[in-house]
């Protein structure tokens, strides 16, 4: 796996990313790499010229992504060790690889086959590349701001200002800073990207969740519910309500027969619930004969029989009486 370092600028930086791994650049026409750059204010040319210098390790060029014009071309690359030398020839530049490839236009990066064989470039020392359309495409780049002065690096190496130069290395013009990307190794091993989590974590909400409440916001019952009928009881009652078994009405009293009118009707046995009081007729026995008008003056020595069998009836009438209170009390 190769590195990237981007080889992108402007006129204003607008912000450093210092990354290792692979670069790629973004849709909106931004490489990304150690730096994060844009490509506003882009100028284009045949070809461009810049320096690759090496920091405290050894680096091992691997081959190039470029910024070109959209369509089918031919790309050149030539290098050369040390700085950039503008003689107006390729005289000490060695042509290290000629590629077609279909240009993906302005914002957008055209990837490069690897080197046939890389291009090493020893620790603290520089190596000049030139890079070129053979064709009428043209390559683009951005207004430097000092010829060879740094403009992109990372803890292995870094990229310098150099020239837009026309087909042939004719017209140079400066200083200029070239776009693109450069894949490299260092001491035969290609750093390592960091390597990226799975599952990126979510974007935090906009609004935090509500603090859960210190008590429990349900209140309890207002009635006592019933005891369970069994040791894991069901989680509502099987019934609305209990069944109360209703209780009998009052007893019934049974007085029996009432007494009869006359004590002369008594039964043989007296009744279970007797009467309170016993009756007695209301109505006296009639005499025997209507009375005199007068009575006589002289009473007679001895009263009548019939007299004597009224006053004895009378008599049995009272003692049969007496005897029936005595019997109920």
């Amino acid at each position: 796996m190769n590195y990237y370092i981007s080889g992108t600028s402007l006129i204003i930086a607008l912000a450093c990313i210092i990354q290792y791994g692979m670069a790629a650049m973004l849709s909106t026409g931004i490489f990304t790499g150690p730096y994060h750059v844009s490509l506003s204010h882009r100028l284009s040319a045949d070809g461009n010229l810049f320096t690759v210098e090496a920091k405290s390790n050894q680096v091992s060029i691997q081959g190039f992504d470029i910024h070109v014009d959209a369509g089918a071309t031919t790309i050149e690359i030539y290098s050369r060790p040390g700085v950039i030398v503008t003689n107006n020839n390729d005289n000490g530049w060695l042509l290290i690889q000629t590629v077609q490839v279909d240009g993906q236009g302005k914002g957008n990066v055209t990837v490069l086959p690897d080197f046939a064989v890389p291009v090493n470039v020893p620790a603290f020392s520089k190596q000049s590349f030139y890079v070129t359309a053979a064709d009428e495409k043209d390559v683009w780049y951005t207004i430097g701001q000092q010829l060879g002065q740094a403009y992109v690096s990372d803890d292995y190496l870094s990229i310098l200002e150099g020239y837009a130069l026309g087909y042939g290395f004719v017209g140079a013009s400066g200083p200029r800073r070239w776009n693109g990307h450069v894949r490299y190794s260092f001491n035969g091993e290609a750093p390592q990207p960091p390597t990226p989590t799975a599952n990126p974590t979510p974007n935090p909400t906009l609004s935090p969740t509500p603090k859960p409440p210190a008590y429990p916001t349900l209140l309890p019952t207002a009635k006592l519910t019933q005891q369970p009928t069994s040791s894991s009881p069901t989680t509502s009652p099987t019934t609305k309500s209990p069944t109360i078994t209703s209780t009998t009405d009052a007893p019934t009293v049974d007085h029996g027969t009432p007494p009869p009118i006359s004590p002369n009707g008594m039964t043989d046995e007296p009744s279970r619930s007797p009467s309170s009081l016993p009756t007695i007729s209301s109505t006296a026995p009639q005499p025997s004969s209507p009375p005199t008008e007068n009575p006589t003056k002289t009473a007679t020595p001895k009263p009548t029989s019939s007299s004597s069998r009224s006053l004895y009836s009378g008599a049995v009438i009272v003692a049969s009486i007496v005897m029936m209170w005595m019997f109920i009390g």
